[in-house]
């Protein structure tokens, strides 16, 4: 089964953040990175499973969509 990687502006509308603060969780290593295009501007892919962990990290729910 493959997914599509989400672009970073992807990400930013599902965490209902800015680009910028998704490139700062990429290079912090809070938010994984599946894929970044060549090049030194090479823009970063994500997981949906990755952002979807994020979401409910920064909601603080389970899997489950309960509180800890």
């Amino acid at each position: 089964m493959t997914h599509s990687l989400l672009t970073a502006h992807q990400v930013a509308k599902r965490l209902g953040v800015t680009v910028r603060t998704v490139q700062r969780l990429a290079a912090s290593g809070a938010l994984p990175v599946a894929h970044k295009l060549p090049g030194q501007t090479g823009a970063f892919l994500f997981s949906p499973a990755d952002v979807d962990d994020a979401l409910r990290a920064k909601h603080g729910t389970t899997s489950e969509g309960q509180q800890p």
